[in-house]
């Protein structure tokens, strides 16, 4: 009885300080091991902060997923996506094909929102050079701005949401006129991922340091950025604590942070015999990790995770603090996790509305941004942002879709 006490005292203090926002990377670690009536209580905890900052507006965006190639210069263990030249399946999309699939997807789907997908460095490969100077460009990121320029100049409403990995300064700069919004995932803040046999040994542009200097280049070119956790990959729960903190730390640091994915790992087909340190997140895990995310997070920025990764059960996410289930396809696939398929936005309204809220469509770049989009959007894309949405600068219903 005594120890029973105890431990409820200790996890009640815990969730004191992080509410408090004095807390320690322990009082994380002590919440992400909580059970039975301790995980009621967080969860009580987390919904009802959503509730008190977002209210009842659980929101996605509807997208087209863009792969313009799959090959990629790092190796990580757990990839479904990635190849290399040699590889038969190996994708490097011309730029007209790939702009004309959009518009296609434009006009039949409704597509607001354009998910630019690549693996990074691609053209450290010869090959892809050769294919590149065949083409006329000069590298890889001539390529993905040639891409960017067409699309905007050819379709009507699409915005790109960026997520090529790692990116220099100059880079970001040369794309951010055509950008809505970059994504990048933080995934972990440890190093010893990078070491001999973890996942990302031969992945060296997932160190922590570079993942976090390319926010601070997004804070610097004023544009937003999607980061997050990828959990399952091999870390320990020490180190997906400390992974929060620093998230929570850069969004009180930096105002160009829209959202954080936590994102669970699913084994694929690829994966399940690439990776030894890989796990499958279960449930209650995932439950624990975003209610202590938005916890920690508070009213910073909005916290999404994939529906897709938990098949029959996503909803209860809402439970634990979500506001945002990110992109959903009602055309490509999930080219990441290619053996989940998304859920229909009927699906997805579904859930959402027997859970209590209300699904609204955003675009790639968050409401917040939309208001202040004299900072925060491009004067190439600051009309075709403004004439999507309406007074709440989500999109406008006349302009959303039902299915």
């Amino acid at each position: 009885m005594t120890t029973g006490l105890t431990e409820t005292r200790s996890l009640l203090k815990s969730i004191y300080r992080l509410l408090s926002g004095r807390y320690t990377v322990s009082d994380i670690v002590n919440l992400l091991h909580v059970r039975g009536s301790f995980l009621a209580e967080l969860l009580r905890v987390s919904s009802s902060l959503r509730d008190e900052y977002f209210g009842n507006i659980i929101t996605y965006s509807r997208k087209a997923f863009v792969p313009l190639t799959n090959i990629c210069a790092n190796a990580c263990s757990y990839c479904n996506f990635r190849r290399t030249p040699q590889d038969a399946d190996a994708v490097l999309m011309r730029i007209e094909d790939a702009v004309e699939l959009v518009r296609k997807w434009e006009a039949k789907y409704n597509i607001k929102e354009v998910l630019v997908c690549t693996g990074e460095r691609p053209d450290v490969y010869p090959e892809v050079r050769d294919k590149l100077k065949m083409w006329g460009f000069r590298d890889y990121i001539e390529y993905v701005y040639s891409f960017l320029e067409r699309l905007i100049k050819r379709t009507s409403q699409v915005l790109p949401h960026v997520n090529i990995g790692y990116l220099s300064f100059e880079d970001a700069k040369l794309l951010r006129p055509y950008v809505a919004s970059f994504g990048l995932m933080l995934e972990c803040a440890t190093v010893r991922l990078l070491n001999p046999g973890m996942p990302h040994a031969s992945s060296p542009t997932k160190h922590p340091r570079l993942r976090v200097e390319f926010l601070y280049t997004c804070e610097r070119l004023s544009v937003p950025v999607t980061t997050g956790i990828l959990v399952g990959i091999g870390e320990t729960v020490d180190e997906i604590a400390r992974s929060i903190h620093v998230l929570s730390t850069l969004c009180r640091r930096l105002t160009c942070i829209q959202e954080i994915i936590v994102q669970n790992y699913m084994p694929g087909e690829r994966s399940s015999r690439t990776c030894a340190t890989c796990r499958e997140v279960l449930l209650q895990e995932m439950l624990r990790l975003l209610a202590v995310t938005r916890i920690v997070i508070r009213d910073l920025t909005s916290i999404q995770a994939p529906p897709n990764l938990a098949p029959g059960t996503y909803s209860l996410y809402i439970l634990a603090g979500i506001n945002d289930w990110g992109g959903i396809s009602p055309v490509t696939p999930d080219y990441v996790n290619p053996g989940y398929r998304w859920p229909s936005i009927r699906e997805l309204r579904k859930a959402t509305e027997d859970m209590g809220y209300i699904l609204r469509e955003r675009l790639p770049i968050y409401p917040k941004y939309v208001r202040e989009h004299r900072r925060w959007v491009s004067d190439i894309l600051r009309d075709r942002v403004l004439s999507l949405v309406d007074e709440t600068n989500l999109v406008a219903p006349d302009r959303a879709s039902t299915d």
